[in-house]
């Protein structure tokens, strides 16, 4: 029969065991269950407005921007059965842009039926006007009279500081009725060069309606400097030119959070 102090003995082993174990093993567990919020953990904690959004988040929630506008779309012709599809997406967000978002067009012939889709991937930029260019999309011998463009994936807004430091200097449109040519000066106001800069050019008629886009890249554009472009159309444009929109397109930078 043991003893009181044999009994108190072993149960101050038993109890020093335990003591050891909870804190070999019970602390870690309560830290690992007690992680920081984060923005990635499918949760609405910390100062989030939503789901890791909003708050000290990089990514907003949708309700805190305003919905994109698709302002019209629309495909040229650049020969026989090949057409250039472009649209002019608005985003009315001074401070939310779109990294990627997946879209398609799809072009319908004069009896309103499907004969060609083109799928791309595409940035949305801050505040203003973001041009989608597809070029060359074949649709042998049909004639393509309605174009239509959607986003085909979730739109994530994220938070960005965009300075839009390239601008277009000037541009002019030479010989409309004859052989148009758009000759335009694009400058950079980045302390760093940019490379594979595409820039899109649009010619609108006096009613404000499309009447030929196009493309072209610059290779490098050097810091603080301008690049002389320009964009040429084979065939004269069928009415009086009213506008002309030469946007750069430039992946919006990530506001460091």
């Amino acid at each position: 029969m043991s003893t009181p102090w044999a009994a108190r003995r072993k149960t101050m082993y038993m109890s020093i065991v335990i003591g050891f174990f909870v804190i070999v093993f019970g602390v870690p567990l309560i830290l690992a269950l007690q992680k920081e919020p984060t923005c990635f953990d499918g949760k609405q904690n910390h100062d989030e407005q939503g789901v890791d959004c909003g708050g000290s988040c990089a990514l907003l929630c949708e309700f805190q921007v305003k919905p994109l506008s698709i302002q019209w779309s629309r495909s040229f012709k650049a020969g026989d059965g090949v057409y250039n599809a472009t649209a002019f997406i608005e985003n009315p967000n001074f401070n939310a842009a779109i990294m990627e978002v997946p879209y398609v067009f799809k072009l319908y012939d004069t009896n309103n039926v499907l004969v060609k889709e083109r799928e791309g991937r595409t940035f949305i930029s801050t505040d203003g006007i973001t041009p989608i260019f597809e070029p060359r999309i074949t649709t042998g011998e049909s004639e393509v009279a309605r174009t239509f463009f959607e986003f085909t994936g979730p739109i994530v807004w994220h938070r960005i500081r965009d300075e839009k430091l390239i601008t277009n200097v000037e541009h002019e449109l030479i010989n409309p009725s004859f052989s148009p040519r758009i000759d335009a000066r694009i400058r950079n106001e980045d302390i760093n060069e940019l490379r594979n800069v595409e820039v899109v050019g649009v010619v609108f008629d006096t009613d404000g309606n499309a009447l030929a886009s196009s493309q072209t890249y610059i290779e490098i554009l050097p810091k603080l400097s301008d690049e002389n472009i320009f964009f040429t159309w084979r065939e004269p444009f069928t009415r009086p030119v009213g506008r002309v929109d030469v946007i750069p397109r430039i992946p919006p930078k990530q506001t460091m959070m």
